[in-house]
């Protein structure tokens, strides 16, 4: 059974591991729960694949110290090969890593192509099925004002989502004019009855009093 890449040149490998920064650490979400939650996804998905290799390599058991060291072994050397890609990235002003700054990764940890490709193709592997979709059964009561829009075609998915369409979308606050004819000929009918009775009140107050005195036979003076 050929050997697996990640075993050889152990000593090299373990002098490119870099200690994280004091600002790589300050920069955690907030979420706590969020944290423990992907955290222990991760290290479920590492496990399982680790107890694979294990079991191709003739053990039937394993101790669960050993075994946490070796996820943390294989967590490592994960996260060694991608801080290797995303710096050849970033030195060739790219935002995200290609399989070339891959390779390069694995280059410098000793890691070669062919023996990928052998360990790829051994004949008793042991395949590990995917990880069922968690459902969350929780009922969020979050108020939500119309609906939110997807993103377009060139904003990346790992983008937060856009906000609720009221917050940025401009909307006309008055109504929609009548276009019924009906409704329209009764309406013309009413503002001008108004103008009306606007005008008879306004000539009554402005204009000047006529007294009419009777002088008999219904004649007014």
């Amino acid at each position: 059974m050929p050997e697996s890449p990640f075993l050889l040149n152990r000593k090299r490998s373990r002098s490119h591991v870099n200690k994280p920064e004091g600002d790589e650490m300050a920069a955690l979400p907030t979420s706590t729960a969020e944290v423990i939650a992907s955290v222990n996804t991760r290290r479920k998905i590492l496990a399982t694949a680790v107890s694979g290799i294990i079991q191709e390599s003739g053990f039937l058991n394993v101790e669960k110290a050993a075994l946490g060291t070796l996820v943390e072994m294989m967590q490592s050397l994960i996260s060694q090969i991608g801080r290797e890609s995303k710096g050849y990235s970033e030195l060739a002003y790219r935002t995200e890593p290609i399989i070339a700054d891959i390779i390069m990764a694995l280059v410098d940890l000793g890691i070669t192509m062919e023996g990928l490709q052998a360990y790829k193709m051994r004949p008793n592997r042991v395949v590990i099925t995917p990880p069922a979709h968690q459902v969350d059964l929780k009922q969020h009561n979050v108020l939500q004002v119309g609906d939110k829009k997807s993103h377009p075609s060139h904003i990346p998915d790992h983008l937060p989502p856009f906000p609720d369409t009221h917050t940025y979308c401009f909307s006309h606050t008055y109504k929609q004019p009548v276009t019924e004819y009906e409704a329209i000929r009764e309406k013309a009918a009413t503002q001008k009855r108004d103008i009306e009775r606007a005008l008879t009140k306004f000539a009554a107050k402005t204009r000047e009093t006529q007294i009419c005195s009777s002088r008999g036979q219904g004649i007014y003076a």
